[in-house]
């Protein structure tokens, strides 16, 4: 095979070479009834039924993202807190 870039041939090793793709599988439609769908009446009835199922679930999400966010920043405001009360307590105790 020939460098595209500077025209030197080269040989590409048998395991690196691209295989002979085989035909995509043809799919026969079956034969019978076709599937029956659901009434409307039962979808709508499903629907409403997972309804608050669906809102607690983007509730926790939403509150997830929120504390996510806010975790961060109370570690370090509570690292930096935890060094300041340290060195308040060494400032007291060689003040004395």
């Amino acid at each position: 095979m020939p460098c595209s870039y500077c025209g030197a041939n080269l040989t590409i090793p048998n395991e690196l070479r691209t295989q002979k793709q085989t035909p995509p599988v043809e799919f026969k439609p079956l034969k019978g009834a076709p599937a029956k769908s659901p009434k409307p009446e039962a979808v709508i009835d499903t629907l409403q039924k997972a309804e608050p199922l669906l809102i607690k679930a983007w509730n926790t999400y939403a509150a997830w993202t929120w504390v996510k966010s806010l975790f961060p920043t109370c570690l370090t405001l509570f690292i930096l807190g935890c060094v300041a009360m340290g060195m308040m307590l060494l400032f007291f105790t060689l003040s004395r």
